[in-house]
């Protein structure tokens, strides 16, 4: 029966771990049970001003992401759901927090993929949040090297008339690169009231951030 299961289960994901490319174990589609036990010790709450992370965007990180987010393989967002659970709930308590707020991915994009990634991970983390909108289709920022580049495809990129006044807010997001699209979020947010407090929750911080500003 057990191997009968197996059979089943590869028809349906890919035997293939994510990250190192081996046979995945009977607990985690796409995702072996050594390479899940090495991104899990990764895993601890880091501050860079007023932005949480839990990782670095590098090595098993990148390749667990990109398999994620470009790869359409959805159940990965149950792992890093389950990874990050208790480090956000931490935070949410720590610092108050009245609404969180993914950051949102456009009409085309979700056609495309199926999914936010970002809203995959706080359901799995069972994190509860309100969506603004991606009212632009923005090229996908792991192609733009320049900050101004990326800056100028994010400008504009959002609306809500979810209020903030007075409200302590955490907004969510998978990788920070440079800040561009956190701060078009927070600009965003700011037609509709100023808030008490933004601050910023990732599951990774590539190394283009390390040298950024990433005050909102």
């Amino acid at each position: 029966m057990k191997n009968l299961n197996r059979n089943i289960r590869d028809l349906i994901f890919s035997s293939k771990c994510s990250i190192c490319g081996e046979r995945h174990c009977d607990k985690e589609p796409y995702l072996c049970y050594n390479c899940y036990k090495k991104i899990a010790k990764k895993i601890r709450i880091h501050r860079k001003g007023n932005l949480y992370y839990t990782t670095h965007y590098d090595g098993d990180v990148k390749k667990l992401i990109s398999s994620f987010k470009l790869r359409k393989r959805r159940y990965l967002g149950a792992v890093i759901g389950r990874l990050v659970e208790e480090k956000l709930k931490l935070i949410l308590a720590e610092e108050e927090i009245d609404i969180v707020i993914p950051v949102p991915i456009s009409s085309a994009r979700r056609r495309s993929r199926g999914y936010n990634q970002v809203e995959d991970i706080l359901d799995y983390a069972g994190v509860e949040y309100k969506r603004l909108r991606r009212i632009k289709d923005t090229q996908p920022m792991y192609k733009l090297k320049d900050e101004e580049l990326r800056k100028e495809n994010v400008l504009g990129s959002f609306e809500g008339s979810l209020s903030v006044e007075g409200r302590n807010i955490l907004i969510v997001d998978d990788i920070v690169t440079t800040g561009s699209t956190i701060r078009e979020v927070v600009k965003s947010l700011e037609k509709n009231g100023s808030s008490k407090k933004v601050v910023v929750f990732a599951f990774a911080l590539a190394n283009t951030a390390l040298a950024s500003d990433l005050s909102f």
